[in-house]
């Protein structure tokens, strides 16, 4: 589980939990939109989103083609 913490500037307390994957990915999406846009990035920032939407595709496509690999598969392509 994680937890995102939004400081705003007026006195608001609300906690929201997110059941799925899938609407978190999308509510941290819009995050970014939102503060991306006016906040400068860092280089870290830029490959970390990068990694994310990379991650949401591999998972896209093995949703789409049943393709999976179990720990002792990998564990072998990787050499742990």
């Amino acid at each position: 589980m994680g937890q995102i913490v939004i400081d705003i500037p007026n006195k608001t307390n609300r906690r929201y939990n997110v059941e799925k994957a899938d609407d978190a990915r999308q509510i941290l999406r819009v995050l970014d939109e939102v503060f991306l846009k006016s906040t400068k990035v860092t280089r870290q920032q830029m490959q970390d989103l990068r990694d994310g939407i990379r991650a949401e595709r591999i998972l896209a496509k093995m949703r789409r083609t049943g393709e999976s690999y179990s720990v002792e598969d990998l564990r072998q392509e990787f050499g742990s």
